[in-house]
């Protein structure tokens, strides 16, 4: 049911009490309340996008050029899946499992305990299934599948479901400005329209599910208002921020049979190189420079140049560009951060991220894309030609995509909180009643969206949750 700010204090106690109304916050709340839970779920803005409440996204990036955080995050009924591309696959295996050569790259579960979730994750985005993967002859390399889901806009598809539960409470437009705390345990949200009214929202749990830059900055400002009571230990607060970076690597021209968009190194051989993980995307197109590529060829290869120069007009012979997708390095010096200077409208300081790539995330794609085209040319269907910059001959582009806008980490899920902020229970460390959902806790980020994995997320914190009494 739809309530008013005002009416949130005199229809507590809830059994919880969740912040944001993105994939993560109304799968969480619809599953409680499924399970007879009484769920207060509070969202800043309204079913519409608004510029009064957009305007609280807006930040400072220091280091690398990135997008502008208030364009490509949404603050209303539905959050981040009102411009999710609806690209869909679950983090691999190897995504969750100990790496010697990048010892933070790991998560303290297993993708075995999200796998029950997986069905119930693509039904909310509207998707059957996902084809399992396909190693391809030659030991080194497989053909990945993605899925799309419509894309699923939350706040449309899911609003009467919300609106109409009786054991959900939605309260719009109500800010969460901090986290109450005492030495024991977490005592409210303090809430704030844009009209003055306040209010503070009482529950048996609490659950923030802002985003992957909101859960930090709410986080942090908390911490400074409570004297450091809400996350005790905050050594990892707001640090290993990361993104998919997301760049087209160059061009390619197959000249046999080669089926597939979508490929990564094997997981066995990605452990033996001591790589992260690196997506790879063939984007085939009709008018790629497949001539320009044959001169280029025929400076290495006059045989071959000589052959698809006779055969080009052939069904096998066509081109397009080569683009990737790749992990980045959890690094603690990349970070959300309060700016010094400026508060939004609720006196709460601006986001301030700062964010690099390191050497290392271009060794991941760089190795992954020269064994992608030793590859293609032993198996004999094509040929790549790399951009300067992918060979440590440049920087990167500044036209390209830059990142996905998959922004993971500054909540990290860690074993212990000098590793990260929360459990593998998703409950912050040393708080009894605290939860952070989302893909902030994600410790590392492999290459796929993370949507799917942060609804299955979801769904297992709901059985915790509800386990909880």
């Amino acid at each position: 049911m739809l309530i008013p700010l005002a009416a949130v204090a005199p229809l507590a106690p809830y059994d919880c009490c969740i912040v944001g109304t993105g994939p993560a916050g109304i799968t969480l709340a619809l599953e409680l309340a499924a399970h007879g839970q009484r769920v207060l779920l509070c969202e800043g803005g309204g079913f519409d996008l608004d510029p009064e409440s957009q305007a609280i996204f807006q930040a400072e990036v220091i280091g690398d050029p990135y997008h502008d955080l208030a364009y490509f995050r949404m603050r209303f009924f539905g959050g981040g899946s009102a411009n999710w591309g609806g690209w869909c696959r679950a983090l691999d295996a190897i995504d969750f499992e100990p790496k010697p050569h990048h010892p933070l790259a790991h998560w303290p579960i297993r993708k075995a305990d999200l796998d029950p979730y997986l069905e119930a994750a693509l039904a909310m985005v509207e998707v059957d299934g996902i084809p399992p993967d396909e190693p391809i002859p030659g030991g080194e390399f497989q053909r990945i599948h993605f899925v799309w889901s419509p894309p699923t806009r939350f706040g449309t598809v899911y609003r009467a479901q919300v609106v109409e539960h009786p054991a959900i409470h939605l309260c719009l437009n109500a800010n969460a400005t901090h986290v109450r705390a005492d030495d024991r345990h977490v005592t409210g949200i303090a809430l704030e329209d844009f009209a003055g009214g306040r209010a503070t929202a009482t529950a048996r749990a609490y659950v923030l599910a802002t985003g992957g830059v909101e859960n930090s900055r709410l986080l942090l400002w908390s911490n400074e208002v409570e004297g450091g009571r809400v996350v005790k230990d905050a050594r990892t607060l707001g640090r290993y921020w990361m993104d998919h970076p997301t760049f087209t690597l160059g061009d390619f021209v197959t000249f046999r049979p080669f089926e597939g968009a979508y490929f990564s190194l094997t997981p066995a051989r990605q452990r033996a190189l001591g790589l992260l993980h690196c997506g790879l995307r063939f984007d085939r197109h009709e008018h790629a420079p497949v001539a320009d590529l044959v001169d280029d060829l025929a400076t290495v290869a006059p045989e071959l140049a000589g052959w698809l120069r006779r055969h080009r007009d052939g069904p096998a012979v066509g081109g397009g560009v080569l683009r990737a997708s790749w992990e980045q390095e959890p690094r603690p010096e990349n970070r959300v951060a309060l700016s010094p200077r400026e508060v939004d409208r609720f006196g709460v300081p601006r986001t301030v991220l700062h964010w690099t790539k390191s050497p290392e995330d271009l060794v991941t794609v760089q190795r992954t894309a020269l064994r992608f085209g030793a590859h293609l040319a032993a198996a004999d269907v094509g040929r790549v030609r790399l951009d300067d910059w992918v060979l440590g001959q440049g920087d990167y582009p500044l036209d390209d995509e830059r990142t996905s806008n998959h922004h993971l980490g500054g909540t990290r899920m860690a074993a212990s909180p000098d590793a990260g902020v929360v459990d593998a229970n998703l409950r912050v460390h040393g708080q009894p009643n605290l939860y952070v959902l989302g893909s902030s806790v994600f410790p590392s980020g492999g290459y796929a969206n993370p949507t799917v994995t942060i609804i299955q997320l979801a769904f297992r914190l709901a059985d915790h949750l509800t386990a909880a009494g």
